[in-house]
């Protein structure tokens, strides 16, 4: 792990820098220096209003709000492998289940929605010098498919053949991939850059 200003094989910790994230002119973002969200000014939603939250308050909010069952034997999770500078551009690849009309205008809020994976580009004018050296970047992301499935009455377990054989009771034409644009507009997953997909039962 590290960033790609780190040499190779470098030990990171908490205080290593989180380049090119400046904090300053001269000094950068740390993972230490970054604990505390609402001190950069931000929050989300889902997380308890008015005073400041700790860092090991976050980690329980986050933990209660996707509340994953550990008792559970099966987890369910889709895997995207995506070319991060096809669109020149910021976008979304939005998963839904047992919702084949699903578009680019289907609210998150859906029940069918079980999650996304943003991508972080940038457009060829304004490309890092990282981003020019490696333009054929991928980016790998993960939705965790297991709420979802509950919510919807979808049976976690998969079947056992006689021989050994596994076959799960989530099929392909169950989930369906919809890319967003910036501007919230439609876009063939082609067209994002989608290379593969594919989701496993965790046992």
């Amino acid at each position: 792990a590290g960033t790609f200003t780190d040499d190779p094989n470098k030990k990171i910790n908490e205080n290593t820098n989180l380049t090119p994230f400046r904090k300053t002119a001269d000094e950068y973002w740390t993972s230490k220096t970054v604990r505390e969200i609402m001190k950069l000014g931000y929050t989300y939603p889902e997380l308890p209003e008015g005073n400041e939250i700790s860092p090991h308050q976050l980690l329980v909010e986050t933990i209660k709000y996707y509340h994953p069952n550990e008792y559970l034997r099966y987890h369910w999770k889709l895997n995207l492998t995506v070319k991060k500078h096809k669109v020149g551009s910021p976008f979304q690849i939005r998963v839904f289940l047992d919702l084949p009309t699903a578009s680019a205008s289907t609210p998150k809020s859906s029940p069918n929605f079980a999650g996304l994976v943003s991508v972080f580009a940038r457009g060829k004018e304004t490309r890092c010098a990282n981003c020019k050296v490696n333009p054929e970047s991928l980016v790998n992301g993960h939705v965790d498919l297991t709420v979802c499935m509950q919510r919807l009455f979808i049976n976690l377990n998969v079947k056992i053949e006689d021989d050994g054989s596994v076959l799960p009771n989530l099929l392909p034409n169950q989930i369906t991939l919809i890319a967003v644009g910036k501007d919230g507009s439609d876009m063939k997953l082609e067209e994002a850059g989608l290379v593969s997909a594919n989701y496993v039962a965790i046992d």
